[in-house]
């Protein structure tokens, strides 16, 4: 009996001195909802696959907490250990979406750029510089990074809105791509840009290296790639579709009322940006282009019936007397009012 005591006695002295996993993971949490960063740190260093926990209810993770509770330095611990960049809740909050703190917001923003920039940029002989900038930044980030490369082209461009300057092309160009915080951090839709903003630059680049190779006249080469400009745009926005469809399956179906509101937003997003603009740059296209895009390339063959048949179940009301470049910029103007989608600028 007395055996039994004692067995008893060091069993629960064990467990003491051992607390479970489902323990650990209660101190995890209470740490970084408190901001108690070595706490925090001494649980992941010990048992580092809690880093992946969630709430049961909500399905929030460690940082969206931090994040919505300003603690900047666990997010940067949570970020160091190997943490989900922009991991979404039962809801459809990110941690960026969590907080207004512009620090964190800055952290995660960087981290997740860079992440994606691992996965989806492919540059080999162009010296890139990707940059994320939050929306009141964006103007001085992009003024910044692009007017002082004199002595080589800077093809510097947002998300969206592309500005461009080809003088003295003497060699490979250093490109600049800055994108706005709040539309890359967007759940889904930023790998979407990631994917488009690529095949984009890799393009320019393969112009501006067979310019050189050809030591092409400066006229020659600001008037090709201006007409270009469109058919590299449809290549980009016939990859990132073609993804964005195959990576996330919803975006084949229009916005519904009863969507998560990340589901809505990307959907939309998806709509106006991609489907839209696809429709629009491709319609720019000369003719000769428009002619090698339906010709030559597999991807804008794949894609564009897709997109048609997306846009035709949209109901847009579009004037038939329109010129066709008029009718494609008109659409993605109806995109962006019908389904309330900011336009970026």
């Amino acid at each position: 009996m007395i055996g039994n005591i004692v067995g008893r006695a060091v069993t629960n002295t064990s467990s003491a001195q051992h607390p479970t996993v489902d323990e650990l993971r209660l101190t995890l949490f209470k740490a970084v909802l408190n901001g108690n960063e070595q706490e925090a740190k001494n649980v992941l260093d010990t048992f580092p696959d809690l880093i992946h926990a969630k709430t049961k209810t909500g399905n929030k993770s460690l940082l969206h907490i931090a994040s919505a509770n300003g603690h900047e330095s666990i997010c940067r611990l949570l970020l160091e250990k190997g943490h989900e960049s922009n991991p979404v809740s039962d809801s459809g909050k990110t941690p960026y979406s969590c907080t207004n703190n512009k620090t964190i917001r800055f952290l995660l923003a960087q981290h997740h750029k860079n992440i994606l920039c691992e996965k989806f940029y492919t540059f080999n002989k162009t010296s890139e510089s990707v940059y994320a900038a939050d929306q009141q930044d964006f103007k001085e980030v992009l003024n910044l990074t692009s007017p002082g490369l004199k002595e080589n082209a800077t093809i510097a461009f947002s998300s969206m809105s592309p500005c461009t300057s080809t003088e003295h092309i003497t060699e490979l160009p250093h490109i600049v791509t800055v994108f706005r915080e709040q539309e890359l951090m967007m759940p889904y839709f930023g790998e979407l840009l990631m994917v488009h903003e690529n095949e984009f630059v890799e393009n320019l680049s393969k112009l501006a290296d067979s310019f050189i190779e050809k030591k092409t006249p400066l006229a020659e080469r600001i008037e090709v790639n201006q007409s270009s400009f469109h058919l590299f745009k449809s290549y980009a926005y016939s990859k990132s579709i073609s993804y964005g469809i195959e990576r996330f399956p919803f975006l084949r179906d229009l916005p519904e009322e009863s969507d998560r509101p990340d589901i809505a937003e990307a959907k939309k997003m998806f709509l106006a940006f991609q489907a839209g603009r696809l429709l629009q740059h491709s319609g720019l296209c000369s003719r000769e282009q428009y002619h090698f895009l339906k010709t030559q390339s597999l991807l804008f063959q794949s894609t564009m019936p897709f997109v048609l048949d997306y846009l035709g179940a949209c109901d847009l009301k579009i004037n038939d007397d329109n010129t066709k470049s008029t009718r494609c910029i008109k659409i993605s103007e109806e995109i962006s009012l019908k389904y309330e989608t900011p336009e970026m600028k």
